[in-house]
């Protein structure tokens, strides 16, 4: 996006010119003689000759105006305290008050990553409700965990209650309005760097993989977009390092070519850089709906919420 220019541009001063008057116009009246003031003893003396005017206290400076066009500085903002966010309390709250949590959460002085991580999981718990999930996403849920999960990018239980909560925000067939919002959190390169920071984890791998798969999925236009961001965000980098690091596990492969699929449907220049990333080409053949959910994704996921999460840990001796 460029620059764009400020509103706040700088005024220039117009001084009218008697010699470039009109002809004919009336020529400015004389100015009156100057006005003699005569001495009084009791006047102060001229600045030269005045002693110094005492500073006034810190508390009593009044900023001068500023006559060079640009606004004056503001003074500096008091910030009343956040109203304390016990734990307990947050399994009650409602999509709007979560929402609120986190941001106040957020932008606290004193980051409490346990608080953070419980609003988190409240978040997935109300999105497991369909009315409750679209009050999250009106909310503006999805930012609010976002934003939460770059406070600690290493903690691993705020990065695990994070992508479990956008694994739901993003989740259902027909939600690509919800897929867009998280989308345009800017979810897709904090949820790559969640997997790259956890890679010893196989819950969080398993919740990145989901949702990377969610973000892309859908026939909307901007799917397009969505596949093209997770690719450029080093989600296909990130979903073989997973599917290599727990390849026992059956599920950890059947998950992972889902997501690859997902992330390459309808894009040829994508497959190619999946392919040239070490993507096998028998994983990209896709069957099914031309969203690119195949009959294998749906036994696998159900409506791609955290309800499966079980699949991943299957091992690969193990039906």
């Amino acid at each position: 996006m460029g620059a764009e220019q400020s509103a706040d541009a700088t005024a220039e001063e117009i001084v009218a010119d008697p010699k470039q008057m009109a002809p004919g116009a009336a020529a400015p009246m004389a100015a009156p003689p100057p006005t003699i003031v005569e001495e009084d003893e009791n006047e102060p003396a001229p600045d030269d000759e005045q002693e110094p005017a005492p500073e006034p206290e810190p508390s009593q400076v009044t900023p001068e105006p500023s006559f060079t066009g640009e606004a004056a500085p503001e003074a500096e903002a008091v910030v009343a305290d956040a109203p304390k966010i016990e734990l307990d309390d947050i399994e009650a709250f409602t999509a709007a008050e979560v929402v609120k949590a986190l941001t106040s959460l957020t932008v606290s002085t004193d980051v409490d990553l346990t608080l953070l991580s419980a609003c988190c999981t409240r978040v997935r718990i109300l999105c497991r409700n369909v009315n409750e999930c679209a009050e999250c996403d009106e909310a503006g849920a999805a930012a609010a965990v976002v934003g939460a999960m770059k406070v600690a990018p290493s903690e691993a239980a705020l990065q695990l209650a994070g992508l479990t909560a956008l694994v739901n925000l993003s989740s259902g067939d027909s939600n690509n309005f919800r897929r867009q919002n998280v989308f345009l959190s800017g979810a897709l390169p904090v949820v790559v760097a969640a997997m790259q920071a956890q890679p010893n984890s196989k819950e969080t791998q398993h919740m990145g993989c989901m949702a990377l798969e969610n973000t892309c999925f859908g026939d909307d236009p901007p799917s397009l977009i969505r596949r093209r961001e997770a690719v450029q965000a080093g989600g296909v980098e990130a979903v073989l390092a997973a599917m290599d690091k727990f390849a026992a596990l059956k599920g950890s492969n059947e998950v992972g070519v889902v997501t690859l699929q997902l992330m390459v449907h309808r894009m040829p220049e994508l497959r190619e850089k999946a392919l040239a990333a070490g993507v096998k080409p028998e994983w990209l053949r896709e069957s099914g709906s031309p969203s690119g959910s195949s009959s294998r994704s749906a036994r696998i996921f159900g409506t791609f919420g955290t309800s499966r999460k079980n699949d991943y840990m299957r091992p690969a001796n193990k039906k």
